[in-house]
């Protein structure tokens, strides 16, 4: 079995352990799992304007600095926007193959913003790794 990833590159060009991770994640599973072949590429989405096409099976949207506002508008978003309306498109589609996406951090704002899944607010710190849980009332 084969499966294609795209990494989409959500760093802006900033040096970063995001983007490592994933493909350290990626090439240990493929040593793990020796009968499906993994293979990925990377596209530089938010710095160069690099969109995937449908032919891969899943798209694992990155993080990334700054504000999930950003470039509201402009022709790299309104490019990451209609690939998200094309998977979306695809898996509504009962005939065609399904693909998958893995939203993390910063895309993860942007697909809740699109999709108007919830408000997306700014918060008072930066973030990498483990961070601390603020409950709320309702828990």
């Amino acid at each position: 079995m084969k499966i294609k990833s795209a990494i989409i590159d959500l760093y802006n060009n900033e040096e970063n352990q995001g983007m490592r991770c994933i493909q350290d994640i990626i090439k240990e599973a493929d040593e793990r799992y020796t009968d499906v072949d993994l293979k990925y590429d990377i596209f530089d989405t938010r710095y160069k304007g690099e969109i995937p096409d449908m032919s891969y099976d899943i798209f694992i949207s990155s993080g990334g600095p700054g504000d999930p506002f950003d470039g509201k508008g402009k022709k790299k978003k309104k490019k990451y926007f209609k690939l998200l309306d094309k998977i979306w498109t695809n898996n509504q589609n009962k005939t065609k193959k399904k693909k998958f996406i893995f939203f993390i951090c910063h895309s993860f704002q942007i697909m809740a913003r699109y999709f108007e899944l919830g408000d997306v607010i700014p918060r008072n710190s930066k973030s990498f790794g483990i961070v601390p849980i603020h409950k709320t009332e309702l828990g």
